[in-house]
């Protein structure tokens, strides 16, 4: 495919014998990576799949030269390419084809050769996501020392051209990110982690100021979409919004509201206020993840119309 020639890999010495080798990927071995970490329903990603994820990947700057693969006599048994994210983490893209029992022990070794290598450039947090029915790769992760985080429920709405922004009562204002905002946001994002049902497991490993550079790097990242909602002056709650590229989506990226504001309706009021951004942006869906264990967040978007899409296991390592 003439869209890798864009890739120039490095090449490590070939190994010998019949052990498991792990190492970066050759520009050559990248199709046929690709095809196994794109495979669904156990079927390898065909060639159209394949372009579409390298058009992707050079619209949101995936790193190609990240692609580790196991090899056993040369041949492929594994591989994974680890995203890098702002904020210090990295999203492990793994094959949907669950390794077989042969393929086990030399999958494990790759994902922590990886996990060993980002370790050494700082990379606080590595996750994965997995399909909730595969056994054997769950297995896989918590045997290389990956916990469950969530089992993260994905909603969307297809948004109206009529929708309209929720009237604010006298004492609310909206205030959009800037610098001169960022330490109300931050201070505001870590309040809302206080007894929050959202991934609870997160709160308090990483330091905001990650937080919040990994919250940038989500989709076409836009100060505009960005809100702080006061009330009397206090900061309430927070709308994180963020365009998908290459799609007609929004992405709810965040929404927290601290303790002191729980319980009067906010969290409606900014799902209504993220919907109406999305049709005032021409766009057509608002999507989301959420914690599948904050029935009180599932509420407020179902009853806004969010309906579910998918599930996926959060598998993490610190």
């Amino acid at each position: 495919m003439a869209i890798l020639s864009n890739f120039l890999l490095r090449r490590d010495p070939p190994g010998d014998g019949g052990e498991a080798i792990c190492r970066l990927a050759y520009r050559d071995e990248l199709t046929a990576c690709l095809r196994m970490i794109l495979s669904a329903s156990y079927k390898p990603a065909d060639d159209e799949q394949i372009l579409d994820f390298l058009r992707m990947a050079v619209h949101r700057a995936i790193d190609l030269n990240r692609m580790w693969l196991v090899e056993r006599r040369g041949k492929l048994v594994w591989a994974i390419l680890p995203v890098v994210s702002p904020g210090r983490t990295m999203l492990l893209l793994t094959p949907n084809l669950p390794p077989k029992d042969a393929q086990e022990s030399a999958a494990r070794m790759l994902i922590s050769r990886v996990v060993e290598h980002y370790t050494h450039e700082r990379i606080q947090l590595a996750h994965a996501l997995l399909d909730p029915g595969d056994a054997t790769s769950l297995r896989l992760f918590v045997a290389s020392g990956f916990h469950k985080l969530a089992e993260l429920v994905y909603l969307q709405k297809t948004v109206r051209g009529s929708e309209t922004l929720p009237p604010l009562a006298a004492s609310q204002t909206l205030l959009a990110y800037s610098a001169g905002t960022h330490d109300l946001f931050a201070k505001t994002i870590v309040s809302s982690y206080e007894d929050s049902l959202d991934c609870p497991a997160l709160n308090g490993v990483r330091h905001v100021e990650d937080v919040i550079a990994g919250h940038k790097g989500t989709g076409e990242p836009d100060p505009r979409l960005w809100m702080l909602l006061m009330e009397n002056t206090r900061p309430a709650a927070t709308l994180l919004l963020s365009r998908t590229p290459r799609s007609d989506a929004m992405e709810l990226v965040y929404l927290g509201v601290a303790p002191n504001s729980r319980g009067k309706g906010l969290g409606d009021l900014l799902v209504r206020q993220a919907l109406a951004m999305t049709a005032r942006e021409g766009l057509s869906r608002l999507t989301l993840a959420v914690d599948g264990q904050n029935p009180p967040a599932l509420r407020v978007y179902y009853r806004n119309g969010m309906t579910r899409h998918c599930t996926k296991i959060a598998m993490l390592k610190s």
